[in-house]
């Protein structure tokens, strides 16, 4: 995902039960083809996306908790903890901006 409206339409389509179950299908793909909730989170969001997001929307970013299909990943993961990855999800993603 690439921009506030594509995560809104996913997240909208995430509350109808053949959507949800078509997107962890792909999720469930990708996890063969990256091997880990690193790869596969770097594969649905991009960093620029991932800029304006934070573990639980502080500094007027959105939260990534609250993201259906972010919590779609940790379900296939179900090993894996959710707040480790997401507390540094701008590193998976990307590097953070240097602030001043």
């Amino acid at each position: 995902m690439s921009s506030e409206e594509h995560v809104r339409f996913v997240e909208d389509q995430l509350s109808q039960k053949e959507s949800t179950d078509a997107i962890m299908r792909i999720i469930l793909k990708s996890k063969g083809a990256k091997g880990s909730v690193d790869g596969v989170l770097r594969g649905m969001i991009s960093d620029d996306l991932m800029y304006h997001y934070n573990l639980e929307g502080r500094m007027e970013k959105e939260s990534l908790l609250k993201l259906k299909c972010v919590g779609l990943v940790f379900d296939i993961f179900p090993d894996k903890d959710k707040k480790h990855y997401l507390w540094g999800a701008t590193e998976i993603c990307g590097p953070k901006p240097q602030s001043f």
